[in-house]
């Protein structure tokens, strides 16, 4: 049932309940901004992670071609110290890619504070 102009005037307790369910409705409506931006985040995040995961499988590919060859290179005859670094330099790619999926939520968020406090 709306209220009328005339109904408020002279009436304190209709106008204490009127201005505290306006302040209500503002709290409320911060909370929904707020889970609102949060939600914006993480349509963000699904948005971008099926490429982090790609872009793990390349480096993982990569990192497990570049530590075979360095098998390879290590156990011939004479064994060459390419080898070792190339086995090293491969099993820290796979290691990267491993840890991408799992370390770029924090990334992201590391990134987003940065640009935020930029003016």
């Amino acid at each position: 049932m709306p209220l009328s102009v005339d109904e408020l005037v002279g009436n304190k307790t209709a106008i204490k309940q009127l201005i505290n369910a306006h302040n209500i409705q503002v709290k409320n409506l911060a909370s929904a901004l707020q889970q609102l931006t949060k939600k914006e985040g993480e349509i963000g995040y699904l948005r971008t992670s099926p490429f982090i995961a790609i872009i793990g499988v390349v480096v993982g590919a990569i990192g497990a071609v570049v530590a075979g060859i360095g098998v390879n290179l290590a156990t011939a005859n004479p064994p060459g110290e390419l080898g070792i670094v190339m086995i090293f330099l491969g099993a820290a790619l796979v290691m990267v890619a491993g840890l991408a999926n799992v370390l770029f939520p924090f990334a992201r968020r590391w990134f987003n504070r940065e640009a935020k406090s930029k003016p």
